[in-house]
């Protein structure tokens, strides 16, 4: 075996030139890391006829060579193999118990795979168990050999093989002489591209060699990482001074851009747009370009459907999970609903999947269909329930096909998926899928996004699979339970390539690691930020760093993966990515994450524009939108109108008036941001200003409401004139407006009670505490608290039925006595409860509700009860005039006002407010909240409704306004601020 190091920027071609090699010599064979490497390579045979299988991978050799010889189990079914296993020896662990072990089967396939390839055995594991003392790491070891071992014993039961035990088989039959019979021409072998090789391969190559096959390995560049050329030479068994150097000194110079994006969405349109270019400008074939990322996670599905909107052909090496699918995810979706007892909120969101449509495709407008039945049982807030579902369908006037329909989904998923056993779960779900017309839902779906085919393919075939495990007896009970908990583990695992053409190769988008070996004139590494590349280390789940540094330190090698090896091992493969741009490589990454958080670029790209003296290139979005070459879709004219304010007339803004319905829409968006942003000047109607006043000629007003106004106009404007509301939303909790009306509703019955009692009015100087508890408690047994809360579940509506008429309530009334006692000693007495008042003050009408009057020789007093905090409450000011402008309502019905208070229901020991027994003047504080009262009328009757959060006195005068929001108060809890246009830093003035 002869080892040789390739200079950066040599490929195989290069290699093979230096060699001598001739393509058609039929006895030379390959070896490569991956597929893009093979596929690479063939392009150098296309002149030299058929290169059949002389390029290969170890998979594929493995393949060829052990055909009819093993059953090779897939990623998907060592996982459940894995489950098996865990479950069979979980009494039996010493340290991972029922907590720990539940979840961790994929990190434990993981690990035996890389015990296998490092050739350990489970008496290897017991062995180094036995050399250490007492401690977490010996227990560890113990509980993993008998897991290796176990898992070892089940695969050979069963007559399978993992992809680890078919390089071993491959080893013997080599050895045995089955490559010679398999390919009597064959040899030598070159084996390119690899950095790094397990054990196993090692084993492959040596087996090779011995049986007499001439056998080059062609490894990258190592110079600067010691460790991992001293790790490879050591696995490999050669001396580190017998590697051999390739002397390359003609290779072409390539050119490196580096650029940074406000965001990946702006990379993926840069990188998709300069392909383009390439491709329609250049001459460049599609297969001559590869995009790369550390690891693709979402982003590779931005990626293609980037290229899908430019017409761009790709092929995805990894793909992406069914998990991360839509129609993996509407699968697990199903089962939820189904164990959920069918939620509403998961319910609702499962008749909103598209991969329903066929089945719903009786119903006309099936979106408003789906919306208006959600409405409904938002309004009813139930938490969901079979019958739930069914009565509301009978009494909902919805299309009778719909309403069929979702009757029938609810059937299929109520009675099936319930047989108990891993096959009758996979048939049975492989059934409901069909009913439901999924497969013809996927068709029409994937003419427009070909993802959701290839998804498509992978479940029915990973359904299959599991189908088949369970025949080869893996047959035991399985829940509903445990068999979502399983898809989600599989779904994970069970990964799809994508593809946009079956005839085109396309873009290769690839993850870094699969570039190993395989070199493109034209490179993309994206998304190269601090915090992808190098990809962060993340501990193993079973074995620790400082762990697996012991076990190393057992075998004298650093074999394990460890933390400081992991980020040399990411250095070089970032090395070899843009070592493998042959004519041009664009580096790109992103100023800002999904969360807008600042990111910086990673350290190795810092340090490449240091070495060969590049500058960043900063793109901005006006930047790019500025320069026509950009425009290639409908959507890439419009926002180049726009940032060229070009959008007004002309050729390119006919075409768009005629090609894109909203363009319309979008111009009088646009006009009305540029009003909103204009510094100073009037206000518009666009901030709430309504020209058309014959609304406001007659006004019913509110103190409550009037306090709104005082608040934000803008508010007012969207609950009491416009009539918007949010739509009840179930949570198993209760909001402040359940909690107050309730409290609100028990105190009025209960003093109206007592003071029906008590002849008319209240007096409880001769009612001790524990008496009036009594009283209230009987009070509270004709309360029906599950009509008030019917929403809650029982166990959470029996703890609040504990808090409120137990906690809360008997200690405010206990409290609210011995105020009320105090009052009665000096003459005052509770006589009228939630007393509604009218009046009118100069044109304007009031109406109102008091909580509590307390009536004396000297007057009234008003009671308002209040849920939350005192500290913000004022007898009179701008923003609370409730108390005052009650007084003056029972003053025009003759009683004299003498004073009124907030009590807090939920903190009893505070109130706030005046009367004349206090020193206060409450007449001048009534006198303030008429003015109040003016100053508001006479805005709202000039329709003035700006979100105007100061004074409003500022306005009626004609003085300037910051039109500002205050996120710490009156805007951060109101449910309109969607719909406000404000964002600071803006003056108005109210020209009447």
């Amino acid at each position: 075996m002869m080892l040789y190091e390739v200079p950066s920027g040599c490929g195989l071609k290069e290699v093979l030139e230096w060699e001598g090699v001739d393509l058609r010599d039929e006895s030379l064979f390959f070896i490569f890391p991956d597929v893009p490497a093979l596929n690479r390579a063939e392009r150098l045979f296309l002149k030299h006829g058929l290169w059949g299988n002389r390029l290969l991978t170890f998979g594929k050799l493995a393949s060829l060579l052990n055909r009819d010889m093993s059953v090779r189990l897939s990623r998907v079914g060592r996982l459940f193999l894995m489950e098996e296993v865990v479950e069979e020896l979980a009494d039996t662990f010493t340290y991972f118990k029922e907590p720990l072990i539940r979840g961790f089967s994929g990190s434990l396939v993981r690990l035996i795979a890389e015990f296998k390839h490092l050739k350990l055995t489970p008496d290897c594991l017991k062995e180094f168990a036995e050399r250490l003392a007492e401690g977490v790491l010996k227990k560890k070891l113990i509980d993993l050999s008998g897991v290796f071992e176990c898992y070892q014993k089940r695969l050979l039961g069963e007559g399978l093989v993992d992809d680890i035990d078919e390089l071993a088989l491959l080893s013997e039959s080599i050895r045995n002489g089955r490559l010679g019979d398999v390919f009597p021409e064959a040899k030598r072998f070159f084996v390119f591209g690899f950095p790094d090789f397990t054990l196993t391969q090692v084993e492959v190559l040596k087996s090779i060699e011995e049986r007499g096959y001439e056998l080059r390995v062609f490894v990258p560049e190592l110079s600067g990482f010691s460790t991992l050329r001293r790790r490879l030479s050591r696995k490999l068994g050669i001396n580190p001074d017998d590697i051999r150097r390739l002397s390359l000194t003609s290779l072409r110079q390539r050119s490196v851009e580096i650029r940074s994006f406000p965001s990946f969405s702006e990379e993926v349109d840069f990188v998709s747009k300069e392909i383009k270019r390439l491709i329609s400008e250049k001459g460049v074939r599609a297969e001559e370009i590869c995009v790369v990322l550390r690891s693709f996670s979402e982003k590779a599905k931005d990626i293609v459907s980037g290229f899908d909107k430019l017409g761009l052909s790709y092929w995805v090496s990894r793909g992406i999970s069914l998990k991360e699918s839509l129609l993996g995810q509407f699968v697990i979706d199903l089962l939820e609903v189904k164990l959920s007892g069918f939620e509403r909120k998961r319910f609702s969101h499962l008749l909103k999947s598209p991969f329903l449509s066929e089945f719903f495709k009786n119903t006309r407008c099936l979106e408003s269909a789906v919306l208006e039945l959600e409405n409904k049982a938002r309004k009813r807030r139930f938490q969901g329930g079979v019958r739930e579902w069914l009565a509301l369908l009978e009494e909902s006037n919805l299309p009778r096909g719909f309403s069929e329909s979702v009757k029938n989904l609810i059937s299929l998923l109520n009675e099936g998926l319930n047989l108990g056993t891993l096959k009758g779960f996979c048939s049975d779900l492989i059934d409901l899928l069909d009913t439901l017309n999924v497969h013809m839902a996927v068709r029409r779906l994937s003419s427009t996004h070909r993802i959701h085919l290839f998804a498509w393919e992978k479940l029915s075939t990973l359904l299959r699979e599991l189908r088949f495990l369970s025949n080869m007896g893996f047959e035991k009970a399985i829940s509903p339970e445990e068999c979502l908990f399983l898809l989600k583990d599989v779904f994970s695992e069970a990964r799809f390539y994508l593809r946009s053409s079956e005839e085109e190769r396309g873009v290769y988008v690839v993850e870094a690691f699969d570039l190993r070996g395989a070199d493109f004139p034209y490179v993309f590494l994206l998304d190269v930020s601090e915090r992808s590349f190098p990809m962060q280390f993340v501990q193993d789940a079973v074995l620790k760093d400082t762990e697996r540094k012991v076990i190393n330190g057992f075998m004298d090698g650093d074999f394990l993966l460890v933390e400081d090896i992991h980020y040399q091992d990411e250095e070089l493969l970032f090395k070899l990515v843009c070592s493998s741009a042959k004519s041009s490589l664009w580096i790109t990454y992103s100023q800002l994450d999904s969360r807008e958080r600042a990111m910086l670029p990673s350290y190795l790209v810092e340090e490449l524009a240091e070495e060969e003296g590049l500058a960043v290139k900063k793109e901005t979005l006006k930047d790019r939108l500025l320069r026509a070459e950009n425009v290639y879709t409908i959507y890439d004219l419009a926002r180049y109108l726009f940032f060229t304010d070009s959008y007004r007339e002309g050729e390119l803004s006919e075409f768009l008036r005629q090609h894109w319905p909203h363009y319309e829409r979008v111009i009088s968006g646009v006009a009305a941001e540029k009003e909103r942003l204009r510094n100073r000047g009037d206000f518009s109607g666009f901030e709430g200003v309504v020209k058309d006043l014959s609304f406001f000629k007659e006004l019913s007003l509110s103190p409550t409401g009037l306090e709104t106004y005082g608040r934000c106009p803008f508010r007012y404007f969207a609950s009491r004139v416009l009539g918007l509301e949010n739509l009840p939303e179930y949570e198993d909790d209760v909001s402040v407006l359940d909690t107050g009306g309730f409290y609100h509703r028990v105190l009025g019955n209960f003093f109206k009670a007592l003071s029906s009692e008590m002849g008319g009015r209240v007096d409880l100087r001769t009612v001790g505490d524990d008496e009036l508890i009594q009283k209230f408690r009987r009070f509270t047994e004709d309360i029906n608290f599950s009509g008030e809360f019917g929403w809650l579940s029982p166990g959470i509506r029996e703890l609040l039925k504990v808090k409120m008429l137990e906690e809360v309530l008997p200690t405010f009334i206990l409290k609210e006595a011995r105020r009320v006692r105090e009052w009665n000693s000096k003459g005052f007495f509770p006589v009228s409860f939630e007393r509604e008042v009218s009046f009118e003050f100069e044109g304007i009408r009031l109406r109102g509700v008091i909580d509590r009057v307390d009536i004396g020789d000297k007057g009234a007093l008003v009671i308002d009860y209040k849920l939350g905090s005192p500290n913000t409450k004022r007898f009179c000011n701008p923003l609370h005039l409730q108390l005052p402008l009650y007084l003056f309502a029972l003053k025009q019905e003759g009683i004299t006002p003498y004073g009124g208070y907030y009590r807090f229901i939920e903190k009893p020991d505070e109130e706030k407010g005046e009367s004349e027994s206090g020193k206060g003047n409450i007449d001048a504080q009534i006198e303030s909240a008429l003015s109040y009262l003016r100053l508001y009328s006479s805005l709202i009757k000039r329709g003035f409704f700006a979100p105007v959060i100061e004074d409003k006195k500022a306005c009626i005068d004609g003085l300037e306004v910051e039109l500002r929001k205050d996120d710490y108060s009156t805007c951060g809890w109101c449910e309109f601020k969607d719909l406000c246009r404000v964002h600071g830093g803006v003056i108005r003035r109210y020209g009447g």
